[in-house]
């Protein structure tokens, strides 16, 4: 973290260099600067009669798109910063305005708008570090920068970007412009302030200027960020009773509690092991400069994987027809993607499809993710507990950006070396340490379970919490069915019951034919019969309210709609005011229904993970005498880098706090699994 020194402040910044770096660049004349009126307060305001304060910071980000926000990575500053209070008062404090490349752009009426940074920051270190609700949009953002300025946020946190991903799960836009429109009727201050970055800096006028608001006189930016500051306390008053109405004020609750807890764990960052990412890139290549060799040998000519022209003309030289796919509007285009390639059994589609994967992890996993985003041997990726402008998944579970490492390969021996990219030098000591829940999808499937067995299943995992789900599945088939099924084939069908899958997908899944497929599931519906009814009942609450809800009662909705019963080819669902414009109101339903199970299981397991981890950073499991912040969670998965005793006690208390969340709910016990080596891959 860093304050500025006494002087210039803005000589004293350091140059930010790296990929995707807004440097200077050459522009047209600055245009005549609209007259606002706007000016800086002399005097700080007194704020202890707020009862809720609203926050903003505007930033120079130059790496945002390339590798995420540049707290934690060194990369960037905050320019200014906006406070609201509940009487809809706001102020905005321009502190480092038309700063480019340690020089100062801006006329020097505009410039000498910018006040000095560190009566600035103390200021803000005052008012926002005690108790009182603070409230914003995308506010991970925000305190992340300004803790990295060395302004701690203190008191409970409300994001309405969260408030809205909670009232509706399929909202297409959260932005704070869409939310004030949506709830108050009216946007956000941007249209003088974007035109005139528009003219200067080139681009359309809209929120893509957002990258150039550093350029911006503060004139400009005044009315745009206190708006930034305003609208969220006026927006969150008129989703508060909306949210109450919903019954989703608890899971409100908790996803902001996890605010401060997720700057944390971007501010932390990952270790990786660069020796051991090279080593693998290295490898990599190698492998796939043998299969472009096997390759030109069964083509007989070289052959570019990547390329659907070179793959075309490689298929014509062993006699292969061209694999097709039909797109949106039904019209049959040739594709050469992984399903239709995977389709096709011969050496030539299997080099292909060994070259593509090995590619993917080179370039995307080893290199981009590690090689090309570590900043000092420490990968800073962001959380993304609920949908926000950029991303974020609707389940509830957490996603993940810059890098995604939730779509590292797990169990294959690729998804191994890039995890063994993750880990502890041995020559700093410690371990890397992993926590998983085991089995929780299906332990939830169970808890929710109705119908012919479900109370027996129930009674078996309260006597062994250990119960391999799978292989009693199997027992009980073999058992009423007198049909041996190993327990790789009854895993792969408790993972398509549990994500809604079809029958042609399962066959896919099983690799065996549509006969043998159904002859499986029919089994499996027979001596499993809560699995089938518990589906189903998801399906009817979905058909019934729109909604399907979890354990904490998160509520996902289902909005697509369709033509009514079995339709050959059947087109992409629509909104309901389109599809009762096309098939007429009584001819239509629902879409995606046979989803509903797993968004029921995937939520609940969400709101499982996110309650555990509340409950240990703030009962002090997560202080850095006992646990510590986590490096990442990926799934049902929490990871640390342990740099302590071995047998630190407080590893035990983080296993009982994971297996006691929401255990008062819960009509089976849950059960973390934890486990450690010398990297991520040694620790599983």
């Amino acid at each position: 973290m860093r304050d500025d020194a006494v002087g210039l402040f803005w000589e004293e910044l350091p140059k930010v260099k790296g990929k995707g770096s807004r440097g200077p660049k050459e522009r047209g004349p600055m245009p005549p600067i609209p007259e606002t009126g706007w000016t800086p307060v002399t005097e700080f305001p007194n704020l202890s009669a707020a009862k809720v304060i609203g926050l903003d910071t505007e930033t120079y980000d130059p790496e945002l798109t390339q590798a995420g926000p540049g707290w934690g990575r060194g990369r960037g500053h905050i320019i200014g910063a906006s406070i609201s209070v509940d009487d809809g008062t706001s102020w905005y404090f321009p502190i480092r305005h038309g700063i480019e490349d340690g020089k100062q752009v801006l006329p020097p009426e505009q410039a000498a708008m910018n006040m000095d940074p560190d009566n600035v920051l103390a200021f803000l270190r005052h008012t926002l570090q005690d108790a009182r609700p603070k409230v914003g949009a995308n506010l991970i953002y925000d305190v992340g920068w300004l803790a990295w300025e060395g302004v701690p946020v203190g008191g409970r946190m409300y994001d309405v970007q969260f408030a809205e991903a909670l009232l509706n799960s399929e909202t297409p836009d959260v932005s704070l412009d869409s939310l004030g429109e949506t709830h108050l009727g009216r946007g956000k201050e941007t249209n003088m302030l974007y035109d005139f970055l528009s003219r200067w800096c080139g681009g359309a006028a809209n929120d893509r200027q957002r990258k150039n608001l550093y350029l911006s006189p503060p004139s400009l930016a005044g009315p745009y960020a206190e708006s930034d500051a305003s609208l969220p306390v006026q927006v969150l008053s008129k989703q508060w009773p909306l949210m109450h109405h919903r019954g989703v004020l608890e899971v409100f609750d908790m996803e902001c509690r996890l605010i401060p807890l997720l700057v944390k764990m971007r501010m932390k960052g990952a270790p990786v092991r660069l020796d051991k990412a090279e080593q693998a890139h290295e490898q990599l290549g190698e492998r796939l400069v043998g299969i472009e060799k096997r390759l030109t040998d069964i083509a007989g000519q070289p052959v570019n994987p990547a390329a659907a022209a070179s793959v075309k003309a490689a298929f014509e030289s062993v006699g292969l027809e061209p694999t097709t796919k039909k797109n949106a509007e039904g019209k049959v285009k040739m594709s050469f993607d992984k399903p239709r390639l995977a389709a096709v059994k011969h050496p030539l589609t299997e080099a292909i499809l060994e070259w593509r994967k090995l590619t993917k992890v080179r370039d995307t996993f080893i290199k981009s993710y590690i090689l090309d985003k570590h900043v000092g041997g420490r990968i800073y990726g962001s959380f993304h507990p609920l949908k926000n402008d950029d991303s974020g998944a609707r389940s509830g579970r957490f996603a993940s950006s810059d890098p995604n490492l939730q779509n590292i390969p797990i169990r294959s021996e690729e998804g191994k070396l890039v995890r063994k990219a993750f880990g502890i030098d041995p020559a700093h000591g410690g371990r890397w340490r992993s926590f998983d829940y085991s089995s929780i999808e299906y332990r939830l499937l169970v808890h929710f379970a109705v119908g012919p067995g479900s109370d027996d299943v129930r009674m078996k995992f309260r006597q062994d919490p250990h119960l391999d789900y799978h292989q009693l599945v199997a027992e009980m088939i073999e058992k009423f069915t007198a049909i041996i099924l190993e327990r790789t084939k009854v895993k792969n069908v408790n993972f398509g019951i549990i994500y809604g899958m079809q029958l042609n997908a399962l066959t896919a899944l099983l690799g065996v034919t549509k006969a043998e497929a159904k002859r499986l599931l029919d089994a499996y519906h027979q001596t499993i019969p809560y699995a089938k009814e518990t589906m189903d009942l998801c399906a009817n609450e979905v058909h019934t309210t729109g909604v399907v809800r979890t354990i904490l009662n998160r509520a996902n909705d289902f909005t697509s709609w369709g033509q009514k019963g079995y339709v050959a080819d059947r087109p992409p669902p629509l909104s309901y005011e389109a599809a009762c414009r096309k098939w007429g109101m009584f001819n239509i339903e629902r879409q995606e229904t046979h989803k509903a199970l797993n968004r029921k299981l995937q939520g609940s397991a969400a709101d499982v993970m996110k309650t555990a981890m509340v409950n240990a950073y703030e009962s002090g499991l997560f202080d850095e005498d006992a646990c510590g912040i986590p490096c990442l969670t990926v799934h049902d998965e929490l990871d640390f880098e342990d740099l302590g005793d071995l047998h630190n006690p407080a590893w035990g208390e983080l296993q009982r706090c994971m297996e006691g969340a929401l255990s008062d709910r819960l009509r089976v016990p849950l059960v973390a699994e934890g486990s450690y080596g010398e990297t991520w891959a040694d620790a599983h």
